[in-house]
């Protein structure tokens, strides 16, 4: 159940019980988080919201300093960043060469497209018909599923966006590269309003231009945008004005939003766009077990939409399933969603809608 996740942090300073978004952008599969988390008791150790923080400029820094295990980001002698833990090695290009050769492709998707809408359906999303309640979720958290790691998340007041994937290809091309199978359940058009984006890293699936110029369209300089370091030079090339670029465990704050703080945190993973750029731009992320946070609920996304891997289409919730009776763990406590389907989450108990 450990994943080295991707995302950034976005968590309630002013009350004992802190919630969570995470996107897990793994290259092979499955997941992300969407957790809200309980606090622990005094024998289980210090609630994540009772972390001290320490005001730098307009940012905020978690005392990541109490947790002995943690670290800042690192570059190289050439200025790019690292993963600075023993347990990274990236592949040779030998082992992607013989994976890409000889191993067998066992995605399996279908092509009739009614298959694919039996097993995979695609919703309308309940904002469509109802913009107006879009936002309206009072103490609860709603998360909106649009597909591969593109979460609509309702909290606190605040509609956040996470790593915004419209196009039909992960790729800097439109006529090659990994093509959907399942299209998005609604357009940026269609998407009635929106606070903030925070995007995880530069991987083409994860990091869209085209969506990130209609979403420039759509919303203009209201959306605010909470990227890794060294992502907001191209996010304001591409036209996005309100960029805050940050450091692993560093937050910030959206201007009357001052309960919630958007944190980058650390996770094992890379960054690249072009043959040259590798890892000139951080990713943002943390490590999280489903269990070890004491997580009420988890959704589980980047899925279902690319065939980015030789796994079968529908392994990721199947190998979830199965992870989760291994823990002894019922199956709602991590869930997955059809694409454009909604769930509330609730500090009691969790219900869908849409």
């Amino acid at each position: 159940m450990a994943a080295h996740t991707s995302a950034l942090l976005v968590r309630r300073l002013h009350q004992r019980r802190a919630r969570v978004l995470a996107t897990l952008p793994t290259p092979t599969h499955s997941t992300s988080l969407l957790a809200e988390l309980t606090h622990r008791s005094a024998a289980g150790g210090v609630s994540m919201a009772e972390e001290p923080l320490v005001t730098a400029g307009n940012n905020f820094l978690l005392d990541y300093r109490q947790e002995p295990d943690v670290t800042c980001s690192r570059r190289d002698s050439d200025g790019r960043f690292v993963n600075p833990w023993t347990t990274w090695q990236f592949p040779s290009y030998s082992t992607i060469a013989r994976l890409f050769l000889t191993e067998k492709n066992n995605s399996n998707v279908p092509s009739a497209k009614e298959v694919l809408d039996r097993e995979l359906p695609v919703l309308e999303p309940y904002f469509v018909q109802r913009p107006d309640q879009c936002g309206q979720t009072g103490s609860s958290v709603q998360a909106t599923w649009l597909g591969h790691a593109t979460v609509l998340v309702e909290m606190e007041g605040l509609v956040l966006l996470t790593d915004p994937m419209f196009s039909q290809r992960a790729s800097p091309m439109a006529f090659m590269g990994p093509k959907r199978f399942r299209d998005p359940p609604c357009t940026i058009e269609q998407i009635p309003r929106l606070d903030a984006v925070v995007i995880s890293h530069t991987h083409y699936d994860h990091l869209d231009a085209d969506s990130v110029a209609a979403l420039n369209a759509r919303f203009g300089s209201s959306l605010r945008w909470f990227v890794p370091l060294g992502l907001a030079e191209w996010m304001q090339k591409a036209g996005c004005e309100n960029v805050t670029e940050l450091d692993w465990w560093v937050g910030s704050r959206i201007p009357g939003h001052e309960n919630v703080t958007f944190f980058c945190t650390p996770a094992q993973h890379w960054c690249k766009r072009t043959p040259v750029d590798d890892n000139k731009a951080l990713w943002g992320s943390w490590t999280i077990i489903h269990i070890d946070i004491q997580a009420k609920t988890s959704l589980a996304i980047h899925w279902g939409t690319f065939a980015l891997a030789y796994e079968h289409y529908l392994d990721p919730p199947a190998r979830l399933h199965e992870a989760m009776m291994n823990h002894g763990l019922t199956p709602d406590l991590f869930f997955t969603l059809h694409h454009g389907e909604s769930r509330k989450i609730n500090h009691k108990d969790t219900h869908s809608s849409g």
